[in-house]
């Protein structure tokens, strides 16, 4: 078989998705280009998409790996350095030592770089800052993207990839983009709003818009879904209330919707509307800002019954259960005249439109707590629960020194697993060990580490797990008031049953010998 010469690109984890076409046809027509002008063949091309320059484990590149350990590569051509690997030690370690030691002719055109030509100890040191250069290349670029899109958004700029519901995107002639209203759909929003601040639900807005066969946002923009995000086809009380809730409506643009806190975090951290930061007046409003507030204030109002259930701080939720159906109970806050929000359980089933549940009965929080307490405080004093308290207290302590030796038998172990990995390097460095047992060995090494530290995560939730259990038991000996306890229902208390004669069982999560 003849030695062949190929291409090799790789699209990474880092760059722009949305331009994933444009990036792998621009990397093959200019090695295509690049080739025939310099009467080279390209006979097969490696492409990796979606893998980071860090590190060299990706299908192409081994596959591509492979064929070099045969003999069967004559030449490698990449864009630059920088899709080949941006992990300089290595990048380095296969430009200057691997491909020349299998007779492989290396090409990166960017750099102007052609191992057949550059033979002396300058390119070889420019090579090695070069791939420092890469390794610090997405730090460096993602530093500057992000400065440069605040500084386009406070110049008024529009950074989104498309115009929200109720815009268009333009460019100006001073090459600018920004928003103007939709004409088609802007009176849409301004009668949300205007519902909105006359005393219409999200609900019954949603339920109109879809009567009358408006279009929603997601069908009016043709949007693509995208994994992991939750979107409506249809008009819904939750996207009537982020329209009331968006500034984008008043002229204003928020500045960033989601945060990183470093650059090789892979999913970015959302930003509640409350805490972005706003650039005002940055184009023109579809909506007034005495409407805006009025509709705000309004759709509060009208959470004002449904957020009560959220004030609720106590932790029974999840705990009491039907005793007729075996749902869990809902917890409903009720305002009273003095403005004190009091809190009751009830069961779904028997509170719904078809009652498929006979268990139609309310229970007040409080009650429920004042029972629990009340056993849990005779349990307390009991002589047989100090008995118990004094035993597992030296549990404990036998248990914990088990686990820190286990943890500590854990560390040692991934340590000699990495050494491993380094002593592995060398070996292939200095031609002990061919590439395909490299390759091999390193992924048994890592998965060996990936299992142990599997292992490690277990056992830290055990070691957590006991050490509750400790405070739990240590804790017992400090319940001298209600606060004290109810902090620890959930740990005492597997769960309440309530019955429809309204009786309570309640199952805690111990047992005294």
């Amino acid at each position: 078989m003849s030695k062949i010469n190929c291409a090799y690109i790789r699209l990474s984890e880092e760059d722009d998705r949305n331009t994933y076409s444009e990036s792998i046809l621009n990397q093959i027509a200019l090695i295509e280009e690049y080739a025939k002008k310099n009467q080279i063949e390209i006979h097969k091309k490696y492409i990796d998409d979606g893998f980071s320059g860090i590190n060299f484990s990706r299908p192409a590149f081994e596959e591509m790996l492979k064929e070099m350990e045969k003999g069967n590569i004559e030449t490698i051509v990449t864009k630059d350095f920088s899709r080949l690997g941006r992990e300089y030690i290595e990048t380095t370690y296969y430009i200057t030592r691997y491909f020349p030691e299998h007779n492989i002719r290396y090409i990166a055109i960017n750099e102007n770089y052609d191992s057949n030509r550059n033979k002396n100890d300058v390119d070889e040191v420019m090579i090695g800052i070069k791939g420092i250069m890469n390794d610090r290349y997405i730090k460096e670029t993602s530093k500057k993207i992000q400065e440069v899109k605040r500084q386009k958004t406070e110049q008024g700029y529009y950074m989104g990839f498309i115009a929200p519901y109720g815009y268009k995107k333009i460019k100006e002639d001073n090459g600018k983009i920004t928003l103007i209203p939709d004409e088609k759909v802007k009176t849409i929003i301004q009668r949300i709003f205007e519902e909105i601040a006359n005393g219409k639900t999200k609900n019954q807005v949603a339920q109109n818009l879809n009567k009358e066969k408006i279009l929603s946002p997601m069908q009016y923009l043709k949007m693509t879904k995208s994994k992991n995000k939750i979107y409506y086809d249809k008009w819904s009380p939750g996207i009537i209330y982020r329209i009331i809730r968006n500034q984008i409506y008043i002229g204003n643009t928020y500045k960033r919707k989601s945060s990183k806190k470093n650059y090789r975090q892979k999913r970015r951290d959302y930003i509640i509307q409350s805490k972005r930061d706003i650039v005002i007046n940055t184009h023109p409003a579809i909506i007034s800002k005495e409407l805006y507030k009025k509709a705000n204030e309004k759709i509060k109002r009208n959470n004002e019954k449904i957020n009560r259930k959220k004030e609720y701080h106590g932790k029974l939720e999840g705990i009491v259960k039907c005793g007729e159906c075996g749902k869990f109970m809902k917890v409903s806050g009720r305002k009273r005249e003095n403005d004190k929000i009091t809190f009751s359980l009830y069961c779904p089933n028997g509170k719904n439109k078809n009652k498929t549940c006979n268990n139609t009965h309310i229970i007040s929080t409080k009650k429920i707590e004042n029972i629990i307490y009340s056993k849990l405080n005779n349990i307390i004093n009991n002589k047989r629960t100090k008995d118990y308290i004094a035993q597992n207290a030296i549990k404990y302590s036998i248990e914990q020194k088990k686990y820190n030796n286990q943890k500590e038998y854990i560390n040692k172990e991934i340590k000699r697993q990495k050494i491993q990995i380094k002593k592995l390097y060398l070996n292939k460095t200095n031609n002990i060990i061919t590439m395909d047992e490299f390759i091999k060995q390193r992924k048994s090494l890592n998965k060996q580490i990936e299992i142990y530290e599997k292992q490690k995560e277990e056992l830290t939730k055990e070691i957590i797990c006991e050490q509750n259990k400790n405070e739990v038991i240590q804790k017992f000996k400090e319940f001298k008031n209600k606060d004290n306890l109810m902090n620890y229902l959930n740990e005492l208390v597997s769960e309440v049953i309530f019955n429809e004669d309204r009786s309570l069982e309640i199952r805690f999560n111990f047992k005294l010998n």
